[in-house]
């Protein structure tokens, strides 16, 4: 809970002498660069995945423009 340590002015805020008592863990750089990596593969597969259904759409509305002269 963030407002506990936060200096209670009329905007609150957390500056370095409220968290430098406190041990923050923070990954290996291997570890580090293998979710870096991971995610990078992620954002990948989104982006494919956009593109089949940008694609699909397009398909969609081509079958509908053909159906419609019908």
């Amino acid at each position: 809970d963030l407002s506990k340590i936060a200096d209670t002015t009329s905007i609150p805020q957390i500056n370095n002498k409220h968290i430098e008592p406190y041990k923050i863990k923070v990954p290996s750089l291997p570890e580090q660069t293998k979710i870096a990596d991971f995610l990078s593969l992620f954002d990948e597969k989104i982006y494919i995945e956009k593109q089949t259904l940008e694609h699909l759409k397009e398909l969609k509305k081509g079958f509908s423009e053909i159906f419609s002269t019908i």
